[in-house]
């Protein structure tokens, strides 16, 4: 497929199949990742923008509505003419961490198990400067898996596109 088009925009992939994506030119890729990458930037620019909008439209009358009933926190249907708009407004719990950690220290391994969940994690960084000694002792605890293949095209400075073709 080398050449066969010039693609104008990524509407060629919703009509390619795979196979033929996958048969395209480095060229043809790498324009259309830029081109991918630019619109999704675009979108969530847009997305963010309207929900700006969104929330400057109706969160203060959702707030007013959730108090009158209670509430701080919740979900509340706007009854707008032929429209339900429904506002969800959730409560999000922060914990200062230091002082959770003097709390679980003071309290019994019985009450520990029941309330707190802890996770225990070793950045590669720290792992890498450890001992022999400690890297062999970790060594049980440790494996890896893949994790999301990426895969960047991109052009050589200065590069043509006869000389990536």
């Amino acid at each position: 497929m080398k050449g066969v088009f010039k693609l104008k925009n990524i509407s060629c992939i919703e009509t390619l199949s795979i196979r033929e994506l996958s048969k395209l030119s480095e060229t043809d890729l790498c324009d259309l990742s830029e081109k991918i990458s630019e619109t999704s930037k675009w979108i969530k620019e847009l997305s963010e923008k309207f929900e700006m909008a969104l929330s400057a439209k109706y969160t203060e009358e959702a707030k007013k509505e959730l108090n009158e009933n209670g509430d701080d926190f919740g979900t509340c249907h706007l009854k707008k003419g032929a429209h339900t708009v429904t506002v969800q407004i959730p409560k999000k719990i922060q914990w200062n961490q230091e002082i959770l950690a003097q709390l679980y220290a003071k309290l019994p391994p019985e009450d520990r198990k029941d309330i707190f969940k802890v996770t225990y994690s070793i950045s590669e960084r720290d792992y890498s400067k450890t001992s022999d000694i400690l890297r062999t002792a970790l060594e049980p605890a440790r494996s890896s898996a893949y994790g999301k293949i990426k895969i960047i095209i991109s052009r050589k400075d200065g590069a043509t596109e006869d000389e990536n073709n």
